[in-house]
């Protein structure tokens, strides 16, 4: 499978196939690469080759042959929502990101053992935050113009034991969904049950927390994993390079867990994830200022499924993933979120690689939001419409226009429902 983590973890478009984020398949395959097998073709025309920037005279290949692997890719955007809103208007940003991934055992002769380092350079403005005034922010790749580190970790796999510590994201293996991964709203990304109730949207892009992960895989079709994060990453203002790191205290701690099911019957592969949080920290009760709760907690479920394939040897096909999570009490933004979509791959026998995608997202505040919403006229949810088709114009290269629906912005009336357009194109160097 080829590989473009970075790219993955942010939902940003990239040129390969998603990879399964570690702990999703058996540890002896996490990280799994071609590396000794993989190339960097160049021998033909530039919009033929497998890089944008091809194999460097050859050094990519001999880095790729001792277990070296050097990532970059870059996206860039421009958004706008014609009616609705806070105000019309238009934005455009770019997302880059870079790092390596060194496998000690090919390298050093060190069995089961990874290095990784990634890193975020976001610059732009953001639509939703600036003209639509959502909560589900319409792009994955907008945040506060900085460089920050994404993650920087060793990971040791022995058996069906994988351990991970270092600088982790949550969003890069928890509560993820692969035919979700498509759309471009944040939503589909790190969910709202998460990031809407978490201290700064937790561990997810563009920063990670120190923490450690432990999966374990007893077959080929189940998997186990938990992880610990320190409790708060900081704002990103407060937090420019994502290196602010201090364990326990006031920040608390945030655990995670996660079942994964893997089933493919006659060539059309499923997965269900069941998992659950809880934060140690302290929670400000949204209704009432002069009350904090002492920790937080909630519980989730998502489920991906190709639903026709015309060839079970084929990636081509129709699929589909739903997700929903909730929390408890007035100390959370949202009581509960759902999302649902399909997506079609090589609808046109002449495009194979292009996928259209269709899905919907809803998220119901808390009553104590609801309490707390300073709008003239609140609602009780914010519903996202996403009508998307990712093109693949070269190996390394796409380009996905996309249309929103944003109904009742910011879980309120006060606003009419915004139109936004919007055109990604990205580059994997």
């Amino acid at each position: 499978m080829k590989r473009l983590l970075l790219l993955c973890a942010a939902g940003t478009l990239h040129a390969h196939d998603a990879p399964t984020p570690g702990g999703q398949t058996p540890p002896e395959r996490i990280l799994a690469e071609e590396s000794l097998g993989r190339t960097s073709r160049d021998d033909g025309a530039w919009p033929t080759w497998d890089h944008a920037t091809g194999s460097w005279f050859g050094a990519r290949d001999t880095l790729l042959s001792h277990g070296v692997d050097f990532f970059g890719g870059l996206s860039a955007e421009a958004w706008g929502n014609p009616t609705g809103g806070m105000r019309p208007g238009a934005t455009a940003n770019v997302l880059f990101n870079f790092g390596v991934e060194v496998d000690l055992e090919t390298l050093a002769g060190w069995q089961g053992a990874t290095l990784h380092n990634s890193w975020f350079a976001p610059l732009g403005r953001d639509l939703s935050a600036q003209n639509v005034g959502n909560h589900f922010t319409v792009s994955n790749a907008v945040a506060y113009n900085s460089l920050y580190l994404y993650e920087l970790w060793f990971q040791q796999v022995v058996g069906p034991l994988s351990l991970r510590v270092g600088q982790l994201a949550a969003d890069a293996e928890f509560a993820g969904s692969d035919h979700g991964a498509l759309f471009l709203n944040a939503a589909f990304g790190w969910p709202p049950f998460l990031s809407g109730n978490l201290p700064n949207v937790g561990p997810a892009f563009p920063k990670g927390t120190p923490g450690a992960r432990l999966a374990v895989a007893p077959t080929s079709w189940l998997t186990l994993q938990s992880a610990i994060y320190q409790g708060n990453p900081y704002e990103d203002t407060a937090n420019r390079t994502g290196t602010r790191w201090h364990l326990g205290g006031d920040n608390g701690w945030l655990w995670l867990n996660e079942v994964q099911l893997r089933w493919s019957p006659e060539g059309r592969p499923g997965q269900l994830k069941l998992g659950g949080w809880h934060h140690t920290g302290r929670f400000a009760d949204l209704a009432d200022a002069t009350r904090t709760h002492s920790g937080n907690y909630g519980f989730y479920g998502v489920i991906d499924q190709t639903l026709w394939r015309p060839d079970p040897e084929a990636e081509a096909g129709l699929g589909w993933f739903a997700r929903a999570g909730g929390s408890p009490g007035n100390h959370n933004l949202f009581a509960f979120y759902a999302d649902t979509g399909l997506t079609w791959r090589g609808l046109f026998a002449s495009r194979a690689d292009d996928t259209l995608g269709l899905a919907v997202a809803c998220g119901c505040l808390s009553s104590g939001a609801k309490q707390a919403s300073e709008s003239s006229r609140p609602a009780r949810s914010e519903v996202a419409v996403e009508l998307t088709y990712q093109c693949q114009l070269t190996p390394w290269m796409t380009l996905q226009p996309d249309v929103q629906w944003i109904i009742q912005p910011g879980a309120s009336k006060e606003y009419a429902n915004a139109l936004v357009v919007g055109l990604r194109a990205a580059v994997v160097f």
